[in-house]
């Protein structure tokens, strides 16, 4: 069981909005792109964890051995500004020493408060509403080889595929890429996924590392980025994302949603498997809809996030990179799944804890999107799938000299 434990902490929340492509700039046409404006907060805030404090820890080492590696100066973007990657060690280690030496939740209260500060995401209206959703890492059966059983392949990173780094054309492309492929000396977009799925454009070019059951099975893999597969001799492969062709992620449920096949309300993980695997002639149709394709490689360990940490379930995140800092201390507040035994949904609770910010999704974009890593196997795969909430999300910072006065 979880040991539950809060704090009580006056905090002061920034708005901060970003969504010109290129590049994080406010533009000022636009009133939903502004830079960072105090969000009120008429009372203090009780900041309560509800997992446990060696997951905590764990995760805090990770961004600390991530936040480490870079050069101090580094610039990180944070609240519609900067810091630096000295301040961001700073408020790692300053938190878990706060961890290790407070003797009391009191204590802890008087320490962060005076050490941190702790500042709000605007989220999709600039009224601090964030939409939470979540992953995992899938177990699947799978194949070295392909059998009558195990027909749909994971491709390794195509030797064609080529990285575009664009801040080489203008620098204030800085940060942005594209994932292209030549021919006849021309640079084309990559493949999409019904031209690899349904045109079969990568057959023949012993790209396969390892074999699924169906394009479902493939599909939602990956959606999620990373997987653990049951070979058929019993031994477990675990696969990573590689690479992706460099196309925008685009819905299926959202395109299920304006054929009018699901409500938005039907539309969960489960049911949108469900419907794919009852409705087989229409899987082209609706695969193809979303033309990004990721590839994958076999890792030791994992899974794997893209600061290149292995993720600790439940303290994770993903945000928009342009826009929070890496490796970031954040405090997140929304809704949780309760399962039965058999995994079904049978309630919901309220989750709050802190979180670090570990990770990147193509679909996890602008200051009101954060997708939380559940874990592995069937349970995290039943309430991942189902977690679609509004909540909050903050993040804390070492206070310094130049700090905004209580």
């Amino acid at each position: 069981m979880a040991q539950r434990w809060s704090i009580l902490v006056p905090w002061i929340g920034f708005i901060f909005l970003c969504f010109i492509p290129f590049s994080c700039r406010p533009h000022p046409h636009d009133p939903e792109e502004s830079a960072a404006v105090w969000l009120p907060t008429p009372m203090p805030m009780t900041f309560t964890d509800d997992l446990d404090r060696d997951s905590l820890r764990t995760a805090v080492q990770r961004s600390l051995n991530y936040v480490r590696r870079l050069p101090p100066e580094r610039r990180l973007p944070f609240a519609g500004q900067h810091i630096t990657a000295e301040r961001q060690r700073e408020t790692l280690e300053t938190f878990l020493r706060v961890l290790d030496q407070a003797p009391t939740a009191e204590a802890f209260n008087t320490t962060i408060h005076e050490q941190f500060d702790i500042v709000q995401a605007a989220g999709r209206k600039g009224q601090g509403d964030v939409l939470f959703t979540s992953y995992y890492e899938a177990y699947l059966a799978g194949s070295l080889l392909p059998t009558a059983e195990f027909t749909y392949p994971l491709y390794v990173r195509p030797p064609d595929l080529i990285d575009i780094d664009l801040a080489r054309f203008r620098p204030d492309w800085s940060g942005e890429r594209l994932r292209a492929r030549l021919e006849n000396g021309q640079v084309i977009p990559y493949f999409t996924r019904r031209e690899i799925d349904f045109e079969n454009k990568l057959n023949g070019r012993n790209l396969e590392l390892v074999w699924l059951r169906d394009r479902v099975d493939g599909f939602f893999l990956h959606i999620q980025g990373s997987g653990t597969i049951h070979l058929p001799d019993g031994q477990l492969m675990r696969v990573n994302y590689a690479a992706s062709n460099g196309h925008a992620y685009r819905s299926i449920g959202q395109f299920l949603i304006q054929q009018g096949r699901m409500s938005a309300q039907q539309v969960t993980m489960q049911s949108l498997q469900t419907y794919l695997r009852t409705h087989p002639e229409k899987q082209a149709d609706i695969f193809s809809h979303n033309p990004r394709y990721i590839f994958f490689r076999q890792v030791r360990e994992g899974p794997v996030g893209s600061l290149g940490l292995i993720l600790v379930p439940g303290r994770s995140i993903a945000t928009d990179p342009r826009l929070f800092p890496a490796a970031g201390l954040a405090f997140i507040q929304t809704q949780q799944p309760v399962l039965n035994d058999a995994h079904q949904v049978v309630g919901w609770k309220p989750l709050s804890r802190f979180v670090f910010n570990h990770d990147t999704g193509n679909a996890i974009k602008g200051p009101g999107r954060v997708d939380l890593f559940w874990g592995s196997g069937e349970a995290a795969e039943a309430a991942a799938g189902r977690i679609k909430h509004q909540g909050s999300l903050m993040f804390l910072v070492k206070r310094t000299a130049q700090s905004p006065k209580r």
